[in-house]
């Protein structure tokens, strides 16, 4: 075997394997878990990523299946706030997410009260769901 020849066949070999499980289109990924709950950083340290933060929020609730309950809230040091409830969504529905999610705005302090929001963002999107599973929540 040539040189040449084996560097080949040691290049070739160390080729990413194909994952073995293909990863979900987005909207089938919704539309199966059936409810999201965004909860935003809007601490100041935030605030040279909340442009990328809102395009990328307003993409994602562009795209999301009529009827796919979905909340937006956010945590600061103002505290922990509901700006859209977790409803399902539909033409209406989505323009207001759209909306929240343009108007964000960053606030200064050191408290950031994460555990406070995803508690509260869990216990808003079960309200009245009894023996639900848990919603996604993305941060």
């Amino acid at each position: 075997m040539s040189a040449s020849s084996a560097t080949t066949s040691a290049a070739t070999s160390t080729a990413a394997p194909a994952p073995s499980t293909p990863i979900p289109d987005p909207t089938t990924a919704l539309r199966a878990a059936g409810r999201l709950v965004v909860v935003v950083d809007s601490s100041a340290s935030m605030a040279t990523h909340l442009p990328t933060v809102q395009d990328s929020l307003t993409e994602l609730f562009r795209q999301v299946p009529d009827g796919v309950t979905v909340g937006l809230t956010t945590y600061s040091p103002a505290g922990v706030a509901v700006l859209v409830p977790a409803e399902p969504v539909n033409g209406d529905r989505r323009e207001q997410l759209v909306k929240a999610v343009q108007g964000l705005t960053t606030t200064a302090g050191t408290n950031r009260p994460v555990f406070d929001a995803l508690t509260l963002s869990y216990q808003h999107v079960l309200a009245g769901q009894p023996g639900s599973d848990p919603a996604p929540i993305l941060m």
